[in-house]
C-alpha cells in the first residue's frame, strides 16, 4: 500500500475505531516502576533488620574465618587442574616413545602404541599421537588393513600447508594387537 492512500484509511476512521487499532497493535516493552513511600520504608526496615555478615556466619556454626591462601602449583596438578608437564614437552616425550617401539622397518601399530591401561589414557595419548601426525613429527599410514606410526626424525610439516583429517573412533575395549 503506498504511503498516500495508508493515510486517507486512517483518516476516515472514527475515534473508536483508531482507539481500538491503537490497542490491538500496542505490545510495550518496558515497564515503569515507581518507588512508594511506603516501599521505601519496608526497603529500609529490611536492612535493618538483617544482621551482619559476621553475626549470619556466626548462626551457620561454619568455625572460625580464615583467610584464603595461595595453592602451590603442585596442589593444583594433583588436583588435576593444571598440567605438570608443558605440551610441548608432553610431545617430545611421547615422540621419543614412538622412536623407540619403532621395529627396524621404522613403524609401530597405532592400537599397540596409543593403548593405556584405561580408556582415559588411551585417548590422552591418542590425542598427542594425532598432533604428533599433524605437525609432521609421524606419519599415519594404512598398512594390511590396519593403522602404522612412522616415526619421523625430524618433524616434515605438510606440503599442502594443511594437514588431513583423520578420524579414528576409539572404541571402549581398545583391541590389542596379536603376537605374530
Amino acid at each position: 500500500m503506498d504511503p498516500e492512500m495508508a493515510k486517507q484509511k486512517v483518516a476516515g476512521l472514527s475515534r473508536q475505531q483508531l482507539a481500538e487499532l491503537l490497542l490491538l497493535s500496542w505490545h510495550p516493552i518496558v515497564e515503569l516502576e515507581q518507588l512508594t513511600p511506603s516501599m521505601v520504608k519496608e526497603a529500609t526496615e529490611y536492612w535493618r533488620q538483617m544482621l551482619s555478615f559476621f553475626e549470619r556466619r556466626k548462626r551457620l556454626q561454619l568455625g572460625p574465618l580464615v583467610m584464603p591462601g595461595a595453592t602451590g602449583f603442585g596442589q593444583l596438578s594433583q588436583e588435576g587442574l593444571v598440567e605438570e608437564k608443558g605440551f610441548i614437552r608432553k610431545l617430545e616425550d611421547v615422540w621419543e616413545q614412538l622412536k623407540t617401539k619403532s621395529t627396524p622397518e621404522g613403524t609401530v601399530g597405532y592400537w599397540a602404541f596409543v593403548s593405556g591401561t584405561s580408556f582415559t589414557e588411551t585417548v590422552v595419548k591418542a590425542q598427542i599421537v594425532s598432533f604428533l601426525v599433524s605437525y609432521g613429527y609421524a606419519g599415519l599410514e594404512e598398512k594390511d588393513q590396519g593403522l602404522v606410526l612412522r616415526p619421523r626424525s625430524k618433524p616434515q610439516p605438510p606440503k599442502d600447508g594443511s594437514p588431513l583429517s583423520f578420524p579414528i573412533p576409539i572404541p571402549k575395549e581398545v583391541p590389542l594387537p596379536r603376537a605374530k
